[in-house]
């Protein structure tokens, strides 16, 4: 199943969002499966004209959203790591600056990681000097909001950074690790483009352009 929350206290519930509210849909039993996938949900959105999300009860997981696809494709590419342009990279990132603390916090870095772990602390800040991404080895800038996960992996104390752009390509399914960027030109080239596109974007943040 692709995520309903099934720990709703009476049934599976989603959440229809549209122009600032939203009203849920109760899922009996037997209609679960229409909702299984992006697919099954956008096809039930388009009868509901107007729909910009759906999300799981919690009203935090997005399972379907309007630009979905659009955003789905441009994960897969940055995924890749090849063919990024500087106007890929700049869409990437603004849209994982949208993205509200409850969605960052609301992925799990290590997903498929059976180890036994304790969580003692999970958060967001603004680092107060530069750290370096987890998964990607990507810098964390002075003052750029990011997740910061403190735990006990088998014993070990373990605190790990995670960046808005990891956030992002996790939360539409896909992981970018700095092995993706092990060949040494593919690296390069993303290691320079990525801060390009940071100090562009804040560039026409500042003018009021986007």
């Amino acid at each position: 199943m692709m995520g309903i929350r099934m720990d709703h206290p009476v049934a599976p519930v989603l959440l229809f969002h549209r122009d600032g509210m939203f009203y849920p849909v109760e899922l009996p039993p037997d209609r679960v499966d229409e909702f299984s996938t992006p697919e099954k949900i956008a096809e039930h959105a388009a009868l509901n004209p107007g729909t910009t999300k759906v999300t799981d009860w919690s009203g935090i997981k997005v399972l379907w959203a309007a630009s979905s696809t659009e955003q789905g494709d441009l994960a897969e590419k940055i995924e890749g790591a090849t063919d990024v342009s500087l106007q890929d990279m700049m869409r990437a990132i603004a849209l994982a600056r949208m993205l509200h603390d409850d969605e960052l916090l609301n992925f799990d870095p290590f997903s498929g990681d059976d180890s036994a772990t304790t969580i003692l602390d999970d958060r967001i800040v603004r680092g107060r000097r530069e750290h370096v991404d987890h998964y990607t080895m990507l810098p964390i800038r002075k003052g750029e909001r990011h997740r910061v996960l403190k735990e006990v992996d088998e014993g070990q104390f373990l605190t790990t950074r995670h960046n808005e752009l990891t956030g992002w390509l996790s939360l539409h399914g896909y992981c970018l690790t700095w092995q993706d960027l092990d060949d040494a030109t593919a690296h390069a080239a993303f290691i320079e483009l990525y801060p390009e596109a940071q100090v562009t974007l804040d560039r026409l943040e500042a003018e009021g352009r986007i």
